[in-house]
């Protein structure tokens, strides 16, 4: 079969198109774009190119002003929203009439879109998908899909010419800061979306937490070391969750406010990275340095809840039995005792029970800067006498095993009934359990509960 020079021109047209799933065609997630360099978005296109929302062209070109079409910023929105899974399972009846709005690949999504209303009435009429979509339009179909709202109006000198249909989604966008005006103050509400502007939505739809990504392909801490390994470079991430090790890919990209850092010198920043197809890191932000705030105060208490945030903040009973909150800092350390010091991989925080006694080490700004799980130890005793030590009734044992009867300082513990309500005082003859820590000779009372 002979192919003339217009079907060649068309097939390379449709190829140009032809992103399945993705947004553009290249089967390439590796390596270099080749024409992003200096380009103000080169950022964010690289942190959506290593979630796996956009693909370059098969000569390696990302073509950062080439306008959106249509149809390319649907797929993307539905696929950044998380419908892929949804609409791939999508089946058309054998005698289901054609679709009112078809498009060249991608039929599936345009379908969903039309029936979830995700796309403006006025878009549909006269719909052609290879026409360059508008910032109105893109605006509509973003807060559609999203389903934002905006409460307050946002102004734009331009005001007037944004269709009264498209008013509320622009306000919307606007609002969550996903898309801004012009220096001019107006929005332009139809100018063409160039592929780069579509990459900073989508980063910062990313950094508000809109799409979402398997939590597996995320990773949280600051890192420790930057090794060289037989694989690789391996990346060595702490945080209060335990320790975490990950190889970086070849083309990993490491930005702090958006300057592209030398991952060597990453070392002691805080980071939030994503991790491609094979688990490797692909993209680095670093958010701060360390600043290795002194701890200034020791505090005994125990353990009551974790609230997940930022920070993350731990809730505890101290030894006054007050409930206290303590913000943690991102780079602090977490210890178990009867672990000896071997935390590595371990999420000791989320192991926590009730009650069970820490010592937090506090900045002088009210900060958790280390948390140590105590090695715990009880007794059970009557009251012998009670001024500057606590002196239990001696028991007759044959056990050679040290164990305590005189305990120093017992009144900065913590007094409880056997049900863990405070009481005032304990008394000669009361039945107590006492929990303590230290060596031998040098015990410290952490509480005294009346049985």
């Amino acid at each position: 079969m002979r192919f003339t020079g217009k079907w060649l021109v068309a097939a390379v047209a449709i190829l140009m198109l032809l992103p399945r799933t993705g947004w553009a065609f290249n089967t390439t997630t590796g390596g270099e774009f080749t024409d992003i360099a200096g380009h103000w978005a080169k950022p964010p296109i690289e942190k959506i190119h290593a979630i796996g929302l956009v693909k370059g062209f098969p000569d390696h070109t990302f073509r950062p002003n080439q306008p959106v079409s249509c149809l390319e910023a649907i797929t993307v929105m539905l696929n950044a929203a998380g419908y892929s899974d949804q609409i791939a399972k999508l089946k058309r009846a054998k005698n289901a009439p054609p679709s009112p709005y078809p498009v060249p690949w991608g039929q599936n999504y345009m379908d969903f879109a039309v029936q979830q209303k995700f796309i403006p009435a006025a878009m549909l009429q006269n719909f052609q998908s290879h026409r360059a979509i508008t910032r109105a339009e893109l605006a509509a179909i973003i807060a559609n899909t999203f389903y934002l709202t905006a409460p307050d109006a946002v102004g734009y000198t331009d005001g007037d010419s944004i269709p009264p249909d498209y008013l509320p989604a622009v306000q919307a966008v606007s609002k969550n800061g996903l898309m801004s005006g012009y220096p001019d103050g107006s929005f332009r509400p139809q100018g063409q979306v160039a592929r780069g502007e579509l990459a900073a939505i989508l980063s910062k739809l990313y950094d508000q937490g809109w799409i979402n990504l398997d939590p597996k392909r995320k990773i949280t801490g600051w890192i420790a070391r930057i090794n060289q390994v037989k694989n690789g470079t391996e990346i060595e991430l702490n945080s209060i969750y335990g320790t975490v090790k990950v190889l970086a890919d070849a083309n990993c990209k490491c930005y702090y406010q958006g300057q592209l850092m030398d991952l060597k010198q990453a070392v002691n920043y805080r980071v939030e990275g994503i991790l491609d197809s094979r688990r490797r890191a692909a993209y680095l932000e670093l958010l701060e340095r360390r600043t290795f705030s002194p701890v200034r105060q020791e505090v005994y208490a125990s353990y009551l809840r974790l609230a997940e945030g930022e920070p993350v903040v731990l809730t505890v009973k101290d030894l006054m039995n007050n409930e206290v909150d303590y913000p943690i800092a991102w780079d602090a350390s977490v210890i178990d005792e009867k672990a000896k010091g071997k935390t590595t991989g371990k999420d000791l925080l989320k192991k926590l029970k009730v009650d069970q006694f820490v010592k937090l080490g506090v900045t002088s700004g009210g900060e958790v800067k280390d948390i140590t799980i105590l090695d715990v130890k009880t007794i059970t005793g009557k009251v012998a006498s009670l001024d500057r030590k606590l002196r239990l009734e001696s028991k007759t044992s044959n056990s050679k095993k040290y164990v305590p009867d005189e305990f120093w300082g017992w009144d900065s513990g913590r007094l409880v009934d056997k049900d863990g309500e405070e009481i005032s005082k304990i008394e000669v003859g009361d039945n107590v359990k006492i929990y303590y820590i230290g060596e031998p000779f040098y015990e410290r009372v952490l509480q005294i509960q009346k049985q």
